[in-house]
């Protein structure tokens, strides 16, 4: 299972239900043109990404996403 939070964006899409799959994929959106994202997936560091973020692979139990939208103007 995943759950998702969003800071500065938008989540747009999400796989937030129980599945069997080992893959998850987030699409996010900022309402700032030109932002930058970084994603974290449980407790590993951020690192800069794109939407949608996809991840395969992921073992067996609960995961949680997180994305921050940076604005062109920081």
């Amino acid at each position: 299972m995943c759950t998702a939070a969003c800071f500065l964006s938008h989540c747009t899409s999400s796989s937030l239900d129980l599945t069997n799959s080992d893959d998850a994929s987030f699409s996010f959106d900022s309402t700032e043109p030109g932002s930058t994202f970084t994603c974290q997936l449980d407790a590993e560091p951020t690192k800069a990404c794109a939407s949608p973020q996809t991840y395969t692979n992921l073992a067996d139990g609960e995961h949680t996403f997180a994305v921050f939208a940076t604005d062109a103007a920081s």
